[in-house]
């Protein structure tokens, strides 16, 4: 490893030869109009930028795909050097400072743009202005208009509406014989003025000479740096920005053979491993696994550490990786036999890896059917899960877990460490509080698997009843809470438990509520009586202790005549942001399948807002959720909008996602309706208690 520092218009040069290339793996330039104006003002002022990292090219052990820089015109060149640091710097740099060509950009918002970029004179030369103020861009006319293009304010479309406006062009800057002509005509077009004339003195001194000048420190691997070493360094470079994973690296070394493995992967993914569980497996993960069950056919040291996975041949991949897939759609099966049927109730996604690999090796004569077999995979996992053995690294885990249950299914001989190893204190369920640890997962799956019912419907939960129920693991009504005997509760349904399971499925909860010792009554109210800006009807149930002797009584409405209702008009807000409208596209997309769309659901804002639902971060034109159309466009309501539509008080603080608060929202209950009634329920049980 070399560090030195190299001159940016070296590094330019280097970059325009195709000598400086990227590897394929890199990641596309990806910086906005503001952060190119940042870099070029440090620039500019002498600031430091930080250091770039470039691979010596050659070595035949690391045959990487390469490509050029973005606007690089070099073609067909083999590279001395790629570029594993500083990628959008450099690109920055070349585009800005070096490039004759408009800048391919854009905004701080994603909207792609053109621009050329200037430095004011005058601005760069005075201490008092900051310097990234003297930084402007322009599009690519060389205009800056307003009043939708009526208005120009600024422009640069020829040299002397530069030299006038003082405004020197970028892209030349590390050009010494084009700032050379600049500057002859600039000082021509002020006739020769000795003001203007020291005054560009005074700019080449300071700020080109400073540009020219200016160095980056490079940080240069030689050619015997091995690949995993190569891995290792990206990650940790690039820990503030997208993380490179060693799939990229591979898909690289593959693209040398014309082997495009991201489409590969692509297609699998979309083809097979595509369901609520198998979403979650990564290509990463499946590299992984590939290498596992590469190694262990070997005979050898079984092993899937970064090295080995990078190490993993083409020949290899193509060898295993549809009898891998299959492998991965088997260990799916199993996890949903036991009652393990969503991704986000999976105790450990990285256990998938190596059940994944023995459902593979264990396909070979359909030994995963038989009973023997199959219970010992699944005491494996389980004693994984409960053991909490899959939390850190794994790698060594995997190797360890693959050979040895293999030979406990072959010969019956050793148990497996995982399963040696496997403890689980009683007193942990004490503390299992959060639905997110791998324990609590389990202990769910085992619930269900128990031959539970669901409480609805009164079925077996079973894959097809968790599906149709849109069931969540802290669905369950507390035995304990009736064992406490309150003096009361209160309950909340949407309205359809009335007619569930052919309506047989309410009478049994109201039965279990009175032979825990409850008089029980219900009734649906609509929030829209109770003065709240939308139509939302709901089963109310509330209990009271027998031995109280209270005949409850819901509260009477506040509001009955519909033409008294609050509008949805009351809550709306005048002005929101760009985000919150659809697209002209979905508006025409909806608006070529009227004719086969869900009823309209544009709101009307002089009456009430039908129900809001837990997804309105996801709502689309032609789905069941309310939308607004105001001045001819459609939209969805903002979050503070739903928290006003469901009573919310303004005080009220949303925290959180979006998304995170259109669920918590849609799934609440209107508190000003819950307030009546709970003031009712207080009140009953004031007076007779």
């Amino acid at each position: 490893m070399q560090t030195n520092d190299r001159q940016i218009s070296e590094l330019m040069k280097s970059i325009e030869s195709g000598n400086a290339q990227l590897p394929d793996f890199q990641r596309g330039w990806v910086w906005d109009d503001n952060r190119i104006k940042a870099l070029i003002a440090s620039i500019t002022s002498n600031f430091p930028v930080g250091a770039a990292m470039f691979l010596e090219y050659g070595n035949a052990n690391i045959r990487f795909k390469y490509r050029v820089i973005e606007c690089s015109p070099s073609q067909n060149v083999t590279p001395s050097e790629l570029i594993l640091d500083g990628q959008q710097r450099l690109t920055s740099i070349y585009a800005s400072l070096y490039n004759p060509n408009p800048v391919n950009t854009r905004t701080d918002k994603g909207k792609d743009i053109r621009r050329f970029y200037y430095i004011d004179i005058d601005k760069a030369l005075d201490s008092n202005v900051d310097r990234v103020e003297a930084i402007v861009s322009v599009p690519e006319t060389r205009m800056i208009t307003s009043n939708f293009g009526r208005d120009v304010d600024l422009d640069l479309s020829t040299p002397d509406k530069e030299f006038e406006h003082k405004m020197f062009p970028l892209n030349i800057i590390l050009d010494s014989s084009k700032t050379f002509l600049w500057m002859q005509g600039f000082i021509q077009y002020y006739n020769n003025d000795g003001e203007v004339t020291q005054k560009w003195m005074d700019f080449q001194g300071k700020i080109i000479m400073a540009v020219i000048q200016y160095k980056m420190p490079v940080i240069l691997l030689d050619k015997s740096t091995p690949k995993e070493a190569v891995c290792q360094v990206f990650e940790n470079v690039n820990t503030g920005g997208v993380s490179l994973t060693v799939f990229e690296l591979v898909t690289a070394i593959f693209a040398m053979d014309d082997f495009e493995l991201r489409k590969d992967w692509e297609d699998r993914k979309i083809k097979y491993l595509n369901g609520d569980l198998l979403s979650i497996i990564s290509a990463t993960d499946f590299l992984t696994a590939c290498t596992l069950l590469s190694t262990y056919k070997k005979g050898g040291t079984v092993s899937c550490k970064k090295k080995d996975v990078l190490n993993l041949t083409l020949d290899e991949y193509k060898m295993y990786a549809d009898s891998l897939t299959s492998g991965f759609v088997e260990a799916e099966k199993l996890l949903q036999e036991e009652r393990i049927f969503s991704a986000k109730d999976l105790p450990y996604s990285t256990q998938f890896i190596p059940l994944a690999v023995l459902c593979t090796l264990l396909a070979d004569g359909n030994q995963i059917k038989v009973a023997n077999v199959k219970n010992k995979i699944k005491q494996w996992y389980w004693c994984g899960v409960f053991g909490e053995m899959y939390g850190g690294a794994n790698e060594t885990r995997y190797a360890l877990d693959v050979s040895g249950v293999m030979d406990w299914v072959a010969n019956d001989a050793k148990i497996p460490r995982t399963v040696q190893e496997s403890f689980f204190n009683p007193t942990r369920l004490l503390g299992l509080q959060s639905r997110l640890s791998a324990a609590y997962k389990g202990i769910m799956a085992l619930i269900l698997k128990s031959h539970c019912q669901d409480f609805i419907s009164g079925r077996e939960m079973d894959f097809t009843v968790f599906k149709s129920e849109n069931i969540d693991i802290h669905h369950i009504f507390p035995a304990s809470y009736c064992e406490k005997q309150p003096k009361c509760f209160i309950a909340e349904n949407v309205k359809g438990i009335l007619t569930a399971n052919k309506k047989s499925a309410f009478p049994l909860i109201i039965k279990k509520f009175e032979e825990s010792g409850y008089d029980v009554s219900y009734s649906i109210l609509n929030s829209a009586n109770y003065g709240v800006p939308q139509k939302r009807e709901r089963v109310i149930i509330v209990g009271f202790r027998k031995d109280l002797g209270i005949k409850f009584e819901f509260p009477d409405v506040i509001v009955s005549d519909e033409e008294a209702f609050t509008p949805l008009s009351k809550v709306i807000e005048n002005e929101v942001d760009e985000k919150y409208f659809f697209s002209q596209r979905a508006v025409d997309g909806m608006m070529r399948k009227r004719a086969s769309m869900n009823k309209g659901r544009a709101q009307d804002i002089t009456k009430p807002c039908n129900t809001v639902g837990a997804h309105l971060a996801k709502v689309s034109l032609n789905s069941t959720d309310p939308v607004l159309l105001v001045n001819e466009r459609y939209r969805r309501f903002t979050p503070r909008e739903v928290a006003r539509i469901q009573s919310f008080p303004e005080s009220f603080e949303l925290v959180g996602s979006e998304a995170a608060q259109y669920r918590a929202l849609g799934n609440a209950i209107p508190p000003v309706m819950f307030w009546y009634v709970a003031k009712t329920v207080r009140e009953k049980l004031e007076k007779n208690t």
